[in-house]
């Protein structure tokens, strides 16, 4: 990982130490399942390479009544899931769901979300192969 980018995520959790404990518990997990690229922007982290797969933000605690130090974890699928630890599940797009889930502490940090997160890069995976399916069948016909 560039120093660049490492200098970014400690500028975003600037002031934040327990979220960014949290970050670093959480990239653990997801950096176990899949070698995304990282891109920090001022309100959220993202990960993916071609496509973006899961993003991570600080939620609006005056807003929304969210704990100080918490992060919210955004994943893609390409259909709905049913989990207690997700808060928001959003359809933008036929084939594209996106779901938000409250990480609070290193606890919630645990097998359901490493699972949510493999169905995320499964769904990442899934679009690129569809892409190079797409590409090859344009080639076939010219």
């Amino acid at each position: 990982m560039a120093d660049k980018t490492e200098d970014a995520i400690l500028e975003f959790f600037k002031g934040r130490e327990s979220s960014l404990k949290l970050f670093r518990l959480l990239r653990r997990v997801i950096e176990r399942n899949c070698s995304p690229e990282i891109k920090v922007s001022k309100t959220q982290i993202s990960f993916g390479e071609i496509y973006k797969y899961i993003w991570v933000w600080l939620p609006q605690v005056w807003v929304a009544n969210r704990p100080e130090g918490s992060l919210v974890l955004t994943i893609v699928t390409g259909g709905s899931l049913t989990s207690d630890r997700i808060v928001e599940s959003v359809q933008p797009k036929k084939g594209y769901w996106t779901h938000h889930i409250i990480i609070e502490n290193e606890k919630d940090i645990d097998t359901q979300i490493e699972d949510l997160i493999k169905k995320s890069y499964d769904f990442y995976t899934e679009r690129l192969d569809h892409k190079k399916q797409q590409r090859a069948k344009k080639k076939t016909r010219e």
